[in-house]
C-alpha cells in the first residue's frame, strides 16, 4: 500500500493542529528536526574520527620505544572500540523511518552490517540513498508516527554517553597511567603528551559532555532510567552540592554548572541544535590542528617514521565521504580557519552561586547553518 503523499505546507499545518500545546519533545520528528539531529549525529561522528586519528598517530610515535609494546597494544584496543562505537553514528543510526520506506532499505544497514563491513563503498552507498529517500518522504508530509523528538534523542544520547564514558578512561590512560609508564620505562620526556595539548583533549571533552547536557535538559528528557547519565557531571554537582568538599573536578567545572533553559518550540530546539553543532566543529578543526602540528612535528624527528601495522587509518576516508551527505542539509559556506569558541547558551552568570547556575534567560542569536567541513 501506497503511503499517502500530501504537499509539506499541509503536511506542517496539519501538524502544527495535531502538536499545540505539545512539549517539543513529543513532536513527531519533521524535515528540519531530522536535519539538525542528522548534523548532531555527524558532529559526534567526527570527534570519534579525530580522537582515533590522534591515537593511531600517538601508537605510531611512542613505536620507536620496544618496552612500550603492552601500552601500544592497550591503545589499539580502545581504537578499535572506538571505531565499533562509530558504526553506530555513521550507518546504524537513522533518526526516524517515515512511512513509505521499505523495511528492506534499512535492515541491510543494521540486522546484516556484520555481513556487509567489510564493503564499506556499498554500506556508503546504501546508507546515503536511504538517507536521501528519509528526507524526500518528510519533504512530502509523510512522518514515523511512533518517533518522536524525545524517543530519538533518548536513543542517541544514551549512544553518546556510552561514548564519552569510553573517550574519558582513554584520556586517563594516555594523560596519566600511560604516562608514568612511559617515564619508568624509557626516562624520555618528549615520548609523552605536553600538557597544553593535554589541557586541549580535556576542554574538547567536557565541551560534548555540556552539548549532551544541554540536549537532556532544553527538552526535559526522561532520565529516570540512568541512561542519560554522565559521570563527570555527578561529580561536579556532588562537589557543587557538598559544602565541606571544594575540590574542582576538571577545568570546565563552572561550564558544566551553568543553567539550561528548556526550549519553548521545536523550531528553538532546532536553531540552537545548529548552533552548537557549528560551535564543536570549529572546536574540533582547531583540536584536528593541534594533533597534526604536535604529533607530525615530534614524528618527523623519529627514526622510526613508518604507519603501524597494527592499525589502518581509514577515518579520512571517512570524513571525506560524510562532507558529500553533510552538504545536502547545509549551506556551502567556508567556514573562518579561527573563529573564537562561542558555546550557545542563554545569559548566565559566571557567579558560582546555585541559583544563578540553573536560571538563565534566552539569548535569540540567529545561527549560521554552517557544515562545511574541515
Amino acid at each position: 500500500m501506497r503511503a499517502r503523499q500530501i504537499p509539506y505546507d499541509e503536511a506542517i499545518k496539519e501538524m502544527f493542529t495535531k502538536t499545540r500545546g505539545l512539549a517539543p519533545r513529543d513532536h513527531i520528528i519533521d524535515l528540519e528536526t531530522y536535519e539538525a539531529i542528522s548534523e548532531v549525529l555527524m558532529c559526534h561522528c567526527i570527534y570519534i574520527s579525530t580522537y582515533i586519528q590522534l591515537l593511531n598517530k600517538y601508537i605510531n610515535f611512542i613505536k620507536r620505544a620496544s618496552a612500550l609494546k603492552n601500552e601500544r597494544n592497550l591503545m589499539i584496543k580502545f581504537v578499535k572500540k572506538l571505531r565499533f562505537l562509530n558504526n553506530y553514528y555513521y550507518f546504524k543510526e537513522l533518526i526516524c523511518i517515515p512511512k513509505g520506506l521499505q523495511y528492506s532499505q534499512f535492515t541491510l544497514l543494521n540486522t546484516h552490517f556484520a555481513e556487509l563491513a567489510h564493503d564499506i563503498p556499498e554500506l556508503q552507498t546504501q546508507k546515503d540513498a536511504i538517507a536521501e529517500e528519509i528526507s524526500s518522504l518528510l519533504a512530502k508530509g509523510n512522518r514515523a508516527a511512533d518517533e518522536t523528538v524525545g524517543n530519538c534523542l533518548t536513543r542517541i544520547i544514551s549512544q553518546n554517553c556510552k561514548l564519552l564514558e569510553i573517550i574519558e578512561l582513554t584520556n586517563f590512560m594516555v594523560n596519566s597511567s600511560l604516562k608514568q609508564e612511559i617515564l619508568s620505562k624509557t626516562l624520555n620526556e618528549k615520548l609523552v603528551l605536553t600538557k597544553e595539548f593535554i589541557d586541549s583533549m580535556s576542554h574538547v571533552y567536557c565541551i560534548f559532555v555540556k552539548f549532551n547536557q544541554w540536549m537532556v535538559e532544553c527538552l526535559n528528557l526522561n532520565r529516570v532510567h540512568g541512561n542519560l547519565d554522565i559521570e563527570l557531571l555527578e561529580l561536579v554537582l556532588k562537589n557543587e552540592l557538598n559544602q565541606n568538599i571544594n575540590i574542582q573536578v576538571s577545568e570546565e567545572d563552572d561550564l558544566l554548572l551553568q543553567g539550561v533553559d528548556q526550549c519553548k518550540t521545536l523550531k528553538d530546539f532546532n536553531s540552537l541544535a545548529w548552533e552548537w553543532c557549528e560551535v564543536v566543529r570549529n572546536l574540533l578543526r582547531d583540536f584536528d590542528t593541534k594533533i597534526e602540528s604536535v604529533l607530525n612535528n615530534e614524528s618527523s624527528n623519529s627514526k622510526d617514521n613508518h604507519a603501524s601495522g597494527h592499525i589502518q587509518n581509514d577515518e579520512r576516508d571517512v570524513l571525506e565521504r560524510s562532507q558529500r551527505s553533510v552538504s545536502l542539509s547545509s549551506s556551502t559556506e567556508e567556514l573562518e580557519n579561527h573563529k573564537p569558541l562561542n558555546i550557545p547558551k542563554r545569559n548566565v552568570s559566571n557567579k558560582r552561586s546555585m541559583s544563578n547556575k540553573r536560571h538563565s534567560s534566552i539569548n535569540n542569536k540567529n545561527t549560521s547553518r554552517n557544515s562545511s567541513f574541515y
